[in-house]
């Protein structure tokens, strides 16, 4: 059984080998196409730039923002343009010239989004429909809104502290002052609990202060594509080699019907 097992193994390479012989003509041409058209398209082809916009929003989950994105990323990527251009409110052309769209949520209030075009000047446009695309969906409005009442409230109830800890440490200065009751009066920890409540609001003040829309928060950095010749050549021979085979069957089969 195993004889048989590798008598067949070894028929089955040499039907491939003759099969290979009988059209090699077809499978080298295909090649030799392949190989000319990469190393063309890789000198003369439609260039690239690279660059990575990295915007901030401190009370967003990321993670549902990355799926609400998600039908702009599907749009790039099935070369949807006029939907693209409808949802981020942008030109046509401008959304034609996105090559590759990325979303990465591992930065802390951040989201990190990859981007590849064909006209660096382009950008610009892109970046800010989709800093507006961003800003008006309703679940990102509707985090920043609350988050804002809430440390707004939070702000408040603690000048309300404050206000009645001065007014309760003027009476005791006041009474303080007066000999015949000086002796009975005890600040306690009047102090302690005052700064407690200046550094309190000093950190709700800074969160305030940073509850905002998403906003870009980094300098774009344009990196030109650069395309390997080897990997350019590796590719196509490959392809011309899977295709050569590919018409060499279809021959194969024609001659046999």
């Amino acid at each position: 059984m195993e004889n048989t097992n590798q008598i067949d193994f070894l028929t089955l390479i040499r039907d491939v080998i003759n099969f290979i012989k009988k059209y090699l003509k077809i499978i080298l041409l295909s090649i030799l196409v392949a190989l000319l058209a990469g190393i063309l398209n890789h000198f003369y082809g439609k260039k690239y730039f690279k660059t990575t916009i990295i915007a901030s929003s401190p009370v967003i989950d990321k993670q549902i923002v990355y799926e609400l994105v998600s039908p702009v990323r599907f749009f790039i990527q099935s070369e949807q343009y006029d939907s693209v251009a409808e949802k981020l409110n942008i030109p046509y052309d401008v959304a034609k010239s996105i090559r590759y769209f990325d979303l990465d949520t591992g930065i802390t209030n951040a989201v990190k989004i990859s981007v590849h075009f064909y006209e660096v000047e382009k950008l610009g446009k892109f970046s800010e429909g989709l800093m507006n695309y961003l800003n008006e969906i309703p679940y990102v409005k509707k985090s920043i809104e609350s988050r804002r009442n809430y440390v707004s409230k939070s702000l408040q109830d603690i000048n309300k502290e404050i206000s009645e800890l001065n007014t309760l440490q003027a009476n005791i200065i006041a009474i303080s002052s007066n000999t015949d009751f000086a002796a009975s009066v005890y600040a306690g920890d009047i102090f302690k609990q005052m700064l407690d409540l200046y550094d309190r609001k000093t950190l709700l003040e800074e969160e305030l202060s940073k509850l905002q829309k998403f906003t870009i928060i980094n300098n774009q950095l344009f990196i030109r594509s650069n395309k390997s010749i080897l990997k350019t050549v590796a590719v196509s021979f490959v392809i011309g080699f899977l295709l050569g085979l590919f018409i060499s069957a279809i021959i194969e089969i024609k001659r046999k019907l």
